[in-house]
């Protein structure tokens, strides 16, 4: 199989070939007639576009529109738009996740603190669950005192590892002040990234999942089987991957004040809702809003508002219609 590469001019006659409108190849260039000036600025700036944002992420946003064989029409300049309405919804859904990941690390800390103490975490058999099956940790997973040991040296070392390298003055000033290697409870869960403090509320007891549940105004089961999703989230916003077309394999457990903003449609005489992107966006909503009922949606949901101008637009990405992105309406049902 001969791979080779392409020039950016190549990659763009390419995408043209497979049916993309609006690449401008035939121009006439400047030095030698002053023709199609426009036609020639539109193709430099499409030009500085594949090389600045790069063939296979413009294909990826172009995939919605693919037949198949080929793609019916978008516009390059249309795709181009695409990817930077989703690069901006991507920033604000990270400010939204920081707001959930500061507010459950605060809890977890607070419940952890009031349990056993300054330190008192560092024993896992203080507030872990110490027997029976823990299926959060894995389908039919038995806990054991061995089980809890492996997690707790894993725990530790990567606990270890996290203070040696951190800038944050508090630590540094612990380090210089004191001969333990680990931090109190409230500094630990500031070294804690996003799953690892997932992964703390799934070991503890019943007692204290239920404790953190309440604080987030779900069942213990729905607050970890959403935080597993928008952990998902957090990575695909993190390392610059496709949003807005994202579709989640395995659909966590659905809140009834999210549903009515949810496409849905009959199979088998049962209603399934959709597992677009809108379902982690509106979980994302739900928890800011249980956080603090103040917190402003605005920018977000007028970024979603990007990709859906019809009812049909907002079906795709599994909204029921383009009202159910309102922020009036979310802001007063959520």
């Amino acid at each position: 199989m001969n791979i080779w590469q392409l020039s950016y001019e190549q990659q763009l006659a390419l995408l043209k070939l497979r049916g993309i409108a609006e690449i401008n190849l035939n121009y006439v260039e400047l030095s030698k007639l002053r023709l199609n000036k426009t036609r020639y600025l539109s193709y430099q700036r499409q030009l500085r576009s594949i090389e600045s944002i790069g063939y296979y992420v413009i294909k990826e946003y172009a995939n919605p529109f693919y037949n198949g064989k080929r793609y019916n029409g978008i516009k390059f300049d249309d795709i181009v738009n695409r990817y930077f309405y989703d690069k901006h919804l991507k920033q604000h859904v990270l400010q939204a996740i920081e707001t959930i990941e500061v507010a459950l690390n605060a809890k977890i800390a607070h419940i952890l603190g009031n349990r056993c103490g300054a330190f008192g975490y560092l024993d896992f058999n203080n507030w872990c669950q110490l027997s029976g099956i823990n299926g959060y940790l894995g389908k039919n997973k038995k806990v054991n005192k061995y089980l809890l040991q492996d997690e707790e040296l894993r725990f530790k070392k990567k606990l270890a590892n996290a203070v040696r390298k951190s800038s944050n003055p508090d630590i540094i000033d612990f380090i210089g002040t004191t001969q333990n290697i680990y931090p109190s409870v409230w500094l630990m869960v500031g070294m804690l990234d996003f799953g690892g403090s997932v992964r703390i509320l799934k070991l503890m007891d019943e007692e204290l999942r239920k404790e953190v549940a309440k604080y987030f105004k779900l069942s213990e089961y729905d607050l970890i089987k959403w935080l597993e999703t928008i952990n998902l989230i957090r990575n695909i916003c993190c390392h610059n991957r496709n949003f807005i077309d994202f579709s989640l394999r395995t659909k966590p457990p659905l809140n009834e004040k999210i549903k009515p903003f949810l496409y849905s449609h009959s199979e088998r005489k049962k209603i399934v809702y959709t597992n677009k992107v809108a379902l982690p966006i509106l979980m994302i909503v739900y928890l800011v809003k249980a956080i603090n009922p103040r917190y402003d949606i605005g920018k977000l949901m007028k970024s979603v508002r990007k990709f859906a101008t019809s009812d049909s637009e907002a079906q795709k990405i599994g909204f029921e219609n383009k009202n159910s992105i309102g922020i009036k309406r979310v802001n007063l049902s959520i």
